[in-house]
This record gives structure tokens, C-alpha cells and sequence, in this order.
């Protein structure tokens, strides 16, 4: 038994799903969906270990930091190290002779604060472009 506001926690929940049996795990899984009932031959898959399943249900349930709070706490102003981190901006190709090519912003966008958080990195960085 504990608080329910301890359930999304990520320490007590993999605390609580710790305790529990293989086979219990398993079973919450399975009624969960987050894994197959039965493989061809008609057994669970030996790769659903006790580590794995606790960090399945723990990532899934465990509550994320509100986007608000990740939004707020980048720079304004994009540092060196957004400049140069290769998985925004490919420098494979870079001499130094031309102008470095800004990611560019999908034309669909799930929600309107996609669309913002999206905007507003591509503008930061045409911001450090201009100067």
C-alpha cells in the first residue's frame, strides 16, 4: 500500500515493481498491453526479463517533466553547443566557405505548442546565421 501520489514517481514506482514477482510483472504487462500475450509456440518471450519489464512500466507510467519547464529552461540565444551538436545541424559537408543550412520546419505539426517549441529553435538559430 502507498500514497497515490507516489505512483508516479519514478524511484517508488520501480521501487513497488521491484517487489513483485516475475511472473506478476508479466502478467500486469500482458494486461497493460505493453507486451505480446503468447509468441507462436504459445509462451511468453524470454527476453521479457524482470530489469526489462520494470523499466518498460516505469518509463511508460513514470511522470515526465511538464514541456512548459524543458521550454523555459533552454537559452534564448543558442549556445556553441547547440551550434555544433551534429544531430541538428549536419556539419558533414562544412568548409567554412559557405553558410551552414538551418533545419528546416515540417509543414504539419501535431499541436500548436510543437509548432512554437519548433519555431522557436529554428529562430535562434537564424539569429546566430545573421550575425
Amino acid at each position: 500500500m502507498s500514497n497515490v501520489g507516489n505512483v508516479d514517481k519514478k524511484v517508488e514506482l520501480k521501487k513497488a515493481l521491484s517487489l513483485m514477482q516475475d511472473e506478476d510483472l508479466i502478467q500486469l504487462a500482458v494486461g497493460l498491453q505493453l507486451i505480446p500475450e503468447v509468441d507462436e509456440e504459445g509462451e511468453i518471450d524470454p527476453t521479457f526479463n524482470k530489469e526489462f519489464l520494470i523499466f518498460l512500466l516505469v518509463s511508460h507510467y513514470a511522470r515526465r517533466p511538464p514541456k512548459l519547464d524543458q521550454f523555459n529552461s533552454q537559452p534564448l540565444y543558442p549556445t556553441e553547443d547547440l551550434l555544433w551538436d551534429e544531430n541538428i545541424m549536419n556539419t558533414e559537408y562544412y568548409t567554412g566557405l559557405q553558410c551552414l543550412a538551418l533545419p528546416k520546419l515540417g509543414i504539419q505539426f501535431l499541436t500548436l505548442h510543437d509548432y512554437l517549441v519548433r519555431n522557436r529553435i529554428a529562430n535562434s538559430l537564424k539569429s546566430t546565421k545573421s550575425q
